[in-house]
């Protein structure tokens, strides 16, 4: 079996050949036939979309003076290799260094201002134990004014009260005018009986005795009357026993001479006890007013030095208050000056920004320069990007930090792992093509012939188609790539770049060669050689980068599929009348 299909081939190709070969015969043309199997297989798949751009620093910095000034240090050319935080260029400062010396001892002056401020607040510390002693001064007078104002009045009570034992039941104005009158009266008839009875002690048998007699009498009648004027009031008899006991004489009924009366009067000595008792109640009540009023007035002085002390206080408050503010203003003021002083220094120095390059110089040792002119520009040339030109078509499979590779034209063979970093929100539109600018970052920018191998490649430049080409296409010509490279490649701006970003992806899956595929009826066919035997089978396919398809249905990995021939026709010219003619390859 397997021979007679061997031999139905063989027939069917010569079958072919012959016509072929009368043509060639006829026309001086050859044509060879063949075809291929490829095994299905589990692989990575991944479409792009290509673009072309030039390399440019990712990051480039022109550098300026923001003084003026002349520049007395300029450490770089164009070329030089730099490094973060180098001197690059310097103005004269001879005048800014001044400037920050000065502001530097007007800092310190302040700082001293403001820390006297600061020491100042004891003031208010003290002040406030002013009011505390004087608010303590206050109650503490209060409460003797309490104490001192009732101990007075308990000793006036106390006068009044031994006065009234004394006079009850009289009243004190009986003392004051009744009394004394009386008193005087006693007191004049107890020294006129005094008198009469010295001129009685002769007895009734002398000359003179009858006289005394009746002067004995008078007196006895007048210290009657007196007495009498003396008991007016109430209890007559009881004030008589605690305040008289009767004349100082009598008579005696046998002899007629004056006796002495031990009971004699003792209305003077009462009084005068009387009036004790009534000075020690008038002293005592005027032991009560000035109390009463000494210690008002301490209340009130002390009052008014709680008073005085508070608005010392306030002022004290006040006063630290501004002097502080002030201080702090002035001292935040200094630092301010310093600070600009300080900056102002420190913008008459050029210091390079990162590692990198000096990519041009444009000033001169000595050169007078204006606050804000360029003096040197530099660049990262660690960090290279590339602006390409997306078609609408693909614009939206392309996203900030997708994956990309560029391929350098001047190195053909090398893809350089890349990301999108950047796309431009607005459109370019050239003759109705509207393009989006994507930018595109190397992330390596040194190759050497050890890495190259791990570099991934992308399907255009194996040949494959990829899902669209945009932006400006390259001219067909001559591959650059050299087939002997250097055993480093360095980067630079300005070379000429194909991007290729990631589109889709597809990670172990099956894949075929897309020449192996035929439509039929709306189907995917391929044909299957299984032992010798051909078959033709329906599949289902995924991505497709053009070269090679994602086989979702259909096939099983390790199969073999058919690859239909290539024809390829040479045309050589046709010898005969009329001279040959001129004829083309086509693949």
């Amino acid at each position: 079996m397997k021979l007679w299909k061997m031999i139905s081939v063989i027939t069917a190709l010569a079958a072919i050949s012959i016509p072929l070969a009368a043509c060639g015969a006829k026309a001086g043309a050859t044509t060879a036939s063949q075809s291929q199997t490829a095994t299905v297989r589990r692989g990575d798949l991944v479409t792009a979309i290509n673009a072309t751009g030039n390399l440019a620093f990712s990051q480039r910095n022109d550098l300026v003076f923001r003084v003026s000034g002349q520049v007395s240090e300029l450490n770089v050319k164009v070329g030089d290799s730099i490094t973060e935080g180098k001197v690059l260029a310097r103005l004269d400062t001879t005048d800014l260094e001044q400037a920050v010396t000065t502001a530097d001892l007007a800092v310190k002056s302040s700082q001293i201002d403001f820390e006297t401020a600061q020491q100042s607040q004891s003031k208010i510390r003290d002040q406030e134990t002013a009011v505390k002693t004087s608010e303590i001064d206050l109650d503490v007078a209060k409460q003797a004014q309490v104490n001192n104002v009732k101990s007075a009045q308990m000793d006036l009570e106390t006068a009044t009260n031994t006065l009234s034992k004394l006079t009850f039941p009289y009243t004190y104005s009986t003392f004051v005018l009744d009394v004394p009158t009386a008193i005087v009266a006693i007191n004049d008839a107890q020294r006129q009986l005094d008198e009469a009875s010295i001129g009685l002690q002769a007895g009734p048998g002398s000359p003179d005795y009858g006289s005394a007699l009746d002067k004995f009498r008078k007196a006895q009648n007048n210290l009657a009357i007196a007495q009498e004027r003396l008991l007016k009031g109430q209890n007559i008899q009881t004030f008589v026993e605690n305040t008289s006991g009767g004349p100082s004489y009598t008579l005696d009924p046998t002899t007629g001479l004056p006796v002495p009366n031990p009971g004699a009067p003792r209305a003077m000595g009462d009084i005068w006890t009387v009036r004790s008792a009534q000075m020690a109640v008038e002293k005592a009540q005027m032991t009560l007013d000035n109390t009463t009023n000494s210690t008002r007035v301490s209340v009130e002085k002390a009052a008014i030095t709680l008073d005085k002390a508070r608005s010392t206080l306030e002022d004290t408050k006040s006063s630290v208050k501004t002097s502080l503010d002030k201080a702090t203003v002035n001292l935040e003021t200094a630092k301010n000056n310093l600070k600009k002083a300080q900056d102002n220094l420190a913008k008459a120095v050029i210091l390079a920004p990162y590692n990198g390059i000096a990519t041009a110089v444009n000033i001169t040792g000595g050169q007078q320069v204006n606050s804000g002119q360029v003096a040197i520009a530099v660049a990262d040339p660690a960090k290279l990007e590339a602006d390409a030109l997306v078609n609408e078509v693909d614009i939206p499979w392309v996203s900030v930090g997708g994956n990309a590779t560029l391929q350098v034209d001047a190195a053909s063979a090398i893809n350089l792992p890349a990301k999108v970093i950047k796309i431009s929100p607005t459109a370019t539109v050239q003759s109705g093509v509207v393009n989006y600018t994507v930018t595109i970052e190397v992330q390596t920018t040194s190759i050497t012939s050890q890495g190259r191998e791990g570099l991934a490649r992308t399907p255009a430049q194996s040949g494959q188609p990829s899902s669209g080409q945009t932006g400006q296409n390259r001219a067909s010509g001559p591959s650059r790539a050299q087939s002997n490279m250097p055993s480093s490649i360095q980067l630079r701006q300005g070379l000429s770049v194909t991007a290729n970003i990631i589109k889709e992806q597809r990670r172990g899956v099956l894949l075929i060669s897309s020449r192996a595929i035929t439509q039929q009826g709306g189907n995917s066919t391929v044909q299957v050689s299984r032992d010798g035997v051909i078959e033709q089978r329906i599949i289902k396919t995924g991505l497709t980068d053009g070269q090679n398809t994602e086989v979702t249905e259909g096939l099983s990995e390790g199969e073999l599929v058919i690859i239909p021939a290539r024809t390829t026709t040479t045309t050589t010219p046709q010898q005969g009348p009329g001279g040959g003619m001129p004829f083309r390859v086509i693949r």
